[in-house]
């Protein structure tokens, strides 16, 4: 089996560390030099490292492995450092966002989430569906249909969504109009 090797690396704000990991198939690592691509190098066995850039930018890095037979293969990948932390933009929509009164209380909610900055697909969904901050509901899709028995005072429904994955945590509202 040849030697190879693929390289990936996570994206990350300038003054976090960037996470590399060097999957090694068809040898034993008896040496890997890593490049970074902004002049700095690394040699140790380990499949993984981590580096640190000092400017927002791509670089092309690259793992050089050689193993116990003396087989070099070399991994490539393109490192990315943003100049901001991950997050995510997020907006809230109901449908329909206008109930007439008497007619069933239902409406359902979805939010459209843009990750930034390299940030990751979120995870979770906490649900208000009368913005009162009681009643959530949390899944792990980005809709949900709320129900009510009555009706808010001044015929206006508040709901919003948090939305969470790792430490990103974002949070929009909208707003459901009950009319006679």
């Amino acid at each position: 089996m040849p030697l190879s090797v693929t390289l990936t690396a996570s994206a990350a704000p300038l003054g976090t560390a960037t996470s590399f990991n060097a999957l090694i198939t068809g040898g034993v690592p008896q040496r890997i030099v890593w490049s970074y691509g902004d002049g700095a190098t690394f040699i140790g066995i380990s499949n993984t490292s981590a580096h640190s850039y000092g400017a927002v930018g791509s670089y092309g890095a690259s793992a050089t492995v050689t193993d116990a037979d003396g087989r070099v293969a070399t991994g490539t990948t393109t490192a990315v450092v943003t100049d901001a932390a991950p997050s995510y933009g997020v907006t809230l929509s109901a449908n329909p966002n206008t109930i007439t009164f008497g007619h069933p209380n239902q409406f359902t909610l979805t939010a459209t989430v843009t990750p930034r900055n390299g940030a990751a697909p979120p995870t979770q969904y906490e649900w208000d569906c009368a913005g009162e901050g009681r009643g959530l509901a949390t899944t792990a899709v980005n809709s949900y249909d709320c129900f009510f028995a009555g009706f808010p005072a001044d015929n206006i429904w508040r709901p919003r969504v948090t939305v969470r994955g790792g430490s990103i945590v974002a949070t929009a509202s909208t707003t459901v109009t009950i009319v006679p």
